[in-house]
């Protein structure tokens, strides 16, 4: 019978259950992760370096990107940090994977963080990685018991998220007008107003994923999957602000490669010198004219907002279409999405005035 440690209350589970323990391979694939703890591949006894070192390469094979694994790396380091600054000498024992340690490592990140949230995401995000790593550790078998199953995830505090104004909106392409690459920031805008995708998406468009004469595009998303966007206005004959906005920025873009070739890589947006523009590249774009505008909180994901609830405004309650475009999107998002389409909603019913609308003068008249 087995011990009562290694049973879940709902029954056997093989991340509580294990019936033999297997070694960790001796020298991981990926040994460029976890740059700094190299020495500690090679001790003979298993260890938390080695074993965080076999997850990212199961992550890698799993067809991960780049900006994946470096994330997981980062939080591991964390935590091997945590457990380095609190007299405990590599190399790390498994058993230090553990909820204890997990869950005081999250509150240590947060006393230490340096950002406006208080290391709150930072926090729920380490606690993530390590319960990932804890659970596919304990169902290949390296070790017996998943410690970290129960720990919940950090909560992250509610922040008001509000979209732009149509003023607003306004500003920034008339502030757009006057920069080096007019052309491609306004489409940046439009694109953006139009399908309220995230910037790394903006980023990935290539060029041969866009069709003007569809007023779609697709993103190019992990594992092989790809997701159409629209944009344009269908009941225009020229497709509208946004497809006009793509053909002026398809002319500049045509003269910088022409200048600049073989530097574009495909990609849709680039710069002035050429190379395709990163996110970073478009959230500084954004920051300039804001600052020239006199726009207030102006960064890429904004736009996802305001396409969100004013979605919200024209579609009531369509969850599962905002959903369908968006792709993943939280219930506590929707919830704020949702609010904030109801408050649009009541402030154009408030300047309604039914009663001045429909009684004027009779009142007085009486």
């Amino acid at each position: 019978m087995p011990s009562p440690a290694r049973v879940h209350p709902n029954g056997p589970s093989p991340r509580y259950l294990s019936s033999s323990i297997n070694r960790l391979p001796e020298r991981p694939f990926a040994t460029r992760v976890l740059q700094g703890w190299e020495a500690y591949l090679d001790d003979p006894v298993d260890n938390l370096v080695r074993a965080f070192c076999c997850h990212l390469e199961a992550v890698q094979a799993e067809g991960a990107s780049v900006q994946t694994l470096r994330l997981y790396e980062g939080r591991h380091k964390q935590f091997l940090t945590y457990l380095l600054t609190h007299e405990q000498a590599p190399p790390f024992a498994m058993d230090l994977l553990n909820a204890s340690n997990v869950r005081r490592a999250s509150i240590w990140l947060r006393e230490h963080s340096r950002g406006s949230r208080g290391g709150e995401y930072a926090s729920r995000a380490l606690v993530a990685t390590l319960k990932t790593s804890s659970a596919w550790l304990c169902d290949e078998g390296y070790i017996d018991v998943d410690l970290v199953a129960r720990v919940k995830r950090p909560r992250v505090s509610a922040v008001a998220r509000m979209p732009f104004s149509q003023l607003e909106v306004r500003g920034l392409v008339l502030a757009a007008l006057g920069t080096r690459q007019t052309s491609r920031d306004v489409a940046i805008i439009h694109l953006l107003l139009d399908t309220g995708m995230r910037v790394g998406g903006l980023c990935s468009v290539r060029l041969e994923d866009v069709s003007l004469r569809d007023h779609r595009l697709e993103l190019r998303l992990k594992g092989g999957r790809r997701h159409v966007l629209y944009f344009g206005s269908p009941d225009r004959r020229d497709g509208g602000r946004t497809v006009r906005a793509l053909k002026a920025f398809l002319l500049e873009r045509d003269a910088i490669v022409k200048r600049h070739p073989n530097r574009d890589q495909g990609h849709l947006f680039v710069g002035f010198d050429g190379w395709p523009l990163k996110p970073g590249g478009v959230r500084g774009i954004l920051n300039r004219l804001g600052i020239d505008s006199g726009v207030a909180h102006v960064y890429p994901h904004k736009f996802r907002h305001t396409f969100a609830t004013w979605y919200l405004v024209r579609h009531q309650g369509d969850e599962t279409g905002l959903r369908g475009i968006l792709g993943h999107l939280s219930d506590d998002m929707y919830r704020v999405y949702a609010h904030l389409a109801h408050e649009i909603i009541a402030q154009r019913a408030g300047r309604v005035a039914l009663s001045e609308a429909w009684l004027g003068d009779a009142t007085a008249d009486a």
